[in-house]
């Protein structure tokens, strides 16, 4: 808390200072406008909203002010008001790019893909070297399943900037939806080697290992991920998944026991707890998992229950 208001109080003085030489007009519309900025970085967006309205009273013209605008309404959920926000700064300032970029990443985040790329695109028209429209092209083109154009964007972005591990752990995803499994697990490889400590790259490591049926490193990524944060339950299925192909009974039914607590519903974690309780025979507990299975819609489990059965009638 201390340490917000000192930061506060610093951008305060800073803002005070740039101040001094302007007139009482000029003076007041920067001081709104870095009074907004401020109320942003502290979360303050409704105090942020009301200084940049009185800002734009005072000057209807001012680009940064509606792209700021734009952004403060997006926190507080009036898209339409945003989307304004940005084209009245677009209309007064054709080139900037910021905003071009602004709009197109909303329009990403909101599944309008085509409005988000001619935004991008005309942000890259204006400034070539935007890494991060760059980026928001390759995340599209993965999401409307263009996969080669979205590699090769990733490409361009590694050749800039070979340290930024999240290129990589993105440009997985594409690979992966190619079938390039081994290149997939490489970007994987590089994005931990430059940054240890994300879940994601750990986790998709592990799916990529298990496709590759190389089980043990799967294991091995999944409890990985699953340490840096405990309570993510997808990763807790398939880390079971993974035991449970590495032929660890004991510890996949102990992991579909956690899955199950989280989520009573969940069909799968009682029909692979079932499969792995037939390898320990132990056949009345596996027909109980089967069955309720069954009755959560999983569709696997019918033909299970017949099997086992019948093996149950054999022993009679």
């Amino acid at each position: 808390m201390a340490a917000k208001i000192y930061i506060r109080l610093f951008t305060l003085v800073i803002i005070s200072i740039g101040l001094l030489g302007a007139k009482p007009h000029d003076r007041k519309i920067r001081r709104l406008y870095n009074h907004s900025k401020v109320s942003v970085v502290t979360g303050a967006h409704k105090q942020a909203l009301k200084s940049l309205n009185k800002l734009l009273l005072l000057n209807s013209a001012y680009d940064s002010a509606y792209n700021l605008r734009a952004g403060v309404k997006i926190s507080l959920n009036d898209y339409y008001g945003a989307e304004a926000d940005y084209q009245r700064a677009l209309q007064i300032n054709p080139g900037f790019t910021q905003a071009y970029f602004n709009l197109g990443t909303m329009y990403l985040q909101y599944g309008h893909f085509n409005q988000a790329l001619e935004n991008l695109n005309r942000a890259l028209e204006i400034k070539p070297g935007f890494n991060d429209a760059l980026n928001n092209k390759a995340i599209i083109y993965t999401t409307t399943r263009r996969y080669r154009e979205a590699i090769t964007v990733y490409d361009t972005l590694i050749a800039r900037q070979p340290k930024v591990y999240r290129y990589y752990l993105n440009r997985s995803f594409p690979k992966r939806k190619i079938a390039d499994l081994e290149g997939a697990l490489q970007d994987l490889e590089k994005a931990i080697e430059i940054y240890p400590f994300d879940y994601s790259a750990h986790y998709n490591r592990g799916e990529v290992l298990l496709a590759l049926t190389r089980h043990r490193a799967a294991v091995s990524s999944f409890e990985f991920a699953r340490r840096l944060y405990p309570k993510v339950f997808y990763g807790n299925m398939n880390l079971g998944r993974a035991y449970l192909v590495a032929g660890q009974s004991t510890k996949a039914i102990a992991i579909f026991n956690q899955a199950i607590r989280k989520n009573q519903n969940n069909g799968e974690a009682y029909y692979l707890r079932g499969i792995e309780r037939i390898k320990q025979k132990k056949l009345r507990l596996a027909y109980s998992d089967l069955r309720i299975a069954q009755m959560l819609g999983f569709s696997a489990a019918s033909e299970k229950l017949t099997q086992l059965q019948h093996q149950q009638a054999s022993l009679k």
